[in-house]
């Protein structure tokens, strides 16, 4: 069970790095990415659709990862916080137009560069390749659906309250902290339930 939970925690890191990937070139660059049309930003409610990818631990959590969405609002001001100065990589919008996006983010350890193309008007389709100096270190495709538009109270990620991430998040949840933390003492224990309630409010914001 822990495997699995961990394994879904490192899964949905990588689906928000590749939308605050995308938010980010979307918010910061100039010119805009145009595929958005009038938005500003890729705004709303976005689910991916996982097709294929080099890490096997993301192609485990797949159907999982489907019924999970992203308020891309919320990505988009996580991104504003990101300064220039705070990251040593620089990221650049090679091409640009109505139908298509390529964006490359240059880090010390490499280069990711990130492929959308529009198939509709709420279907975008992607591809990710990660290069370090020995090659390419990863691989990803998949498509982004949009759902529709955030809520005033939507945190950065939102998944149907009957979804199997969500049935396996109440199941977790029914563990007693104190329970789960008994093998523990003092400051130990009090730090471990702190943790896990923290753990518990943020998967219920995640099943509302």
């Amino acid at each position: 069970m822990a495997r699995n939970r961990t394994g879904l925690k490192a899964a949905l890191a990588t689906v928000l790095g590749c939308c605050v990937l995308a938010a980010g070139a979307a918010e910061s660059s100039r010119p805009r990415l145009k595929m958005f049309g009038d938005r500003p930003s890729p705004q709303g409610l976005w689910k991916m659709e996982l097709l294929e990818s080099t890490d096997q631990q993301l192609m485990a959590n797949a159907k999982r990862l489907s019924e999970a969405a992203v308020c891309m609002d919320a990505a988009l001001e996580m991104g504003k916080n990101v300064k220039p100065q705070d990251s040593p990589c620089t990221q650049t919008v090679v091409k640009n137009t109505s139908g298509e996006a390529e964006i490359e983010k240059h880090c010390p350890g490499g280069t990711t560069v990130m492929t959308m193309k529009k198939e509709s008007k709420d279907v975008i389709a992607f591809e990710t390749i990660e290069r370090g100096k020995a090659g390419i270190i990863s691989t990803m495709k998949g498509r982004y659906h949009y759902v529709g538009p955030c809520s005033a109270t939507d945190s950065l990620m939102k998944a149907d309250k009957d979804s199997e991430v969500c049935q396996r998040m109440r199941a977790e949840a029914a563990a007693d902290p104190e329970v789960t933390c008994g093998q523990l003492e003092n400051a130990e224990k009090t730090e471990c339930v702190a943790r896990i309630q923290h753990a518990l409010e943020q998967s219920r914001k995640l099943c509302e």
